[in-house]
């Protein structure tokens, strides 16, 4: 494949360009370390390593703002759910006040400002709620895969987990038996945008479980005497 020069031969640059071009070369983004295209020179190898270097805590920091926003428009949606739940039971009970975290005002104005996003974190989300919801998002993008891919469901949903949990085995890839080569890309790219939101629905879960458990912990501390009640 090389010359005795040590020098990479044409056609061996090109490949290598081709490859690290190819679609599934975004997945080195993302930190799931899939096997199927690997740089074979060292320069490639050099590359990726530079490119890894910068592009995955570029990514990192994307995915957790993302997260972050995500968990305030769930917290709003909640609240706002909350609200109007309330609202409802109080014109049918004519009696009672509603919550004191509604916030009529709130419901009435949903434009996006920092108070409104200051106000949204004192929201409580339940956590089996917010689990409910992460794995209602793996079935959905299961199934999808499944109709796809001609998966069985298992299969499906095997390839969900394992690549947004970030394992990333590589033993399954959606849209590579497909012959046509504009469905293969066009199902790349849904398959993309679905578990980029996915790293990203981790990431808000992340933040949304942590408040919770905050409170929790300050809230057992203060009973056993850890901390002051003040």
């Amino acid at each position: 494949m090389c010359s005795h020069d040590g020098k990479i031969s044409k056609n061996v640059r090109q490949k290598v360009v081709r490859r690290f071009l190819e679609p599934n070369s975004s997945w080195r983004f993302r930190i799931l370390g899939y096997g199927q295209v690997v740089p074979v020179t060292k320069f490639g190898r050099l590359a990726t390593i530079f490119y890894g270097l910068f592009g995955i805590p570029m990514m990192l920091l994307f995915l957790a703002n993302l997260g972050s926003l995500m968990a305030d428009v769930f917290r709003i949606a909640y609240k706002k759910i909350c609200c109007r739940f309330a609202r409802d039971r109080k014109q049918e009970s004519e009696k009672g006040d509603p919550p004191t975290w509604g916030h009529g005002e709130f419901v009435h104005n949903p434009g996006w400002t920092l108070r409104v996003r200051k106000e949204s974190r004192s929201v409580r989300i339940p956590v089996w709620l917010i689990l409910c919801s992460f794995f209602l998002y793996l079935f959905m993008g299961a199934m999808i895969f499944a109709y796809w891919e001609n998966w069985t469901f298992l299969d499906a949903m095997y390839f969900v987990f394992v690549t947004v949990s970030t394992i990333g085995f590589g033993d399954m890839l959606p849209g590579m038996d497909d012959a046509h080569p504009v469905h293969r890309t066009n199902k790349f790219i849904s398959a993309l945008v679905y578990l980029l939101f996915g790293l990203a629905m981790v990431a808000m879960c992340f933040d949304l479980i942590q408040l919770e458990v905050k409170r929790k912990s300050k809230r057992l501390a203060r009973r056993i005497g850890l901390i002051s009640s003040m």
